[in-house]
C-alpha cells in the first residue's frame, strides 16, 4: 500500500508508542519497502505473546519458531507467528493485525516461499472462530481450504473453530 492510498486511513495502534519504538530497534529487517509494508523478524517469543494477548483466546504457551512484524509508516500493524513446526511437514500460523495493509503480494510471496523453501513445509495450518467472517474471508483469499470444525474449541466462550490448511 502506498502512502497515497493510505491517506486518511486510520490504523489503530497495536502497541503504545514508547513500547513500539523500543521494540522496532530489536527487530531484524527482512523485507523493506519505502512506500509500503516492511517485514521484520523477531526470534524471541515477545511478538507471539502480544498477538495472543490481543486475540484473548489463543494459548500463550506456544513456542514460536519465528515471528514477523508488519510495519507501515513506522507502526507495527500486524504480527505473524509460525509455531508448532514439524520438519518437512507443516507449521501453524497465528496472525493478529489491526490493518489489512500488511496483506500485500510481495509480503505473502516472501512468507509462503520462505516456509516452503527453507522449512520444507508442505502445509500451513490456521484456526479461526466460526463467527470471525473477516478472518475466514482472508484465509480463503490466501488459498487456505477449510478442513473441518472443532466444536466448543475456545475455552473462554465455548465458540467453535474452523481448521484451515494451505498446501504449498
Amino acid at each position: 500500500m502506498t502512502k497515497r492510498a493510505a491517506e486518511g486511513a486510520k490504523i489503530p495502534p497495536l502497541f503504545e508508542k514508547e513500547e513500539e519504538t523500543k521494540l522496532l530497534k530489536t527487530l531484524t529487517p527482512v523485507l523493506l519497502s519505502k512506500s509500503g509494508v516492511s517485514l521484520y523478524l523477531d526470534l524471541s517469543p515477545y511478538l507471539l505473546k502480544k498477538a495472543c494477548e490481543r486475540l484473548q483466546e489463543a494459548p500463550i504457551d506456544m513456542a514460536p519458531l519465528l515471528s514477523f512484524a508488519f510495519v507501515f509508516e513506522n507502526k507495527i500493524i500486524g504480527i505473524l507467528s509460525w509455531t508448532d513446526y514439524r520438519k518437512n511437514h507443516d507449521m501453524w500460523w497465528t496472525i493478529y493485525s489491526t490493518s489489512p495493509y500488511w496483506c500485500t503480494k510481495k509480503v505473502l510471496d516472501y512468507l509462503f516461499e520462505t516456509a516452503a523453501t527453507y522449512f520444507k513445509v508442505v502445509r500451513i495450518n490456521a484456526l479461526t472462530k466460526t463467527t470471525n467472517q473477516k478472518a475466514c474471508s482472508l484465509l480463503k483469499r490466501l488459498g487456505f481450504e477449510k478442513e473441518g470444525c472443532l466444536k466448543k474449541f475456545y475455552p473462554k466462550d465455548k465458540k467453535d473453530a474452523y481448521l484451515w490448511a494451505k498446501f504449498l
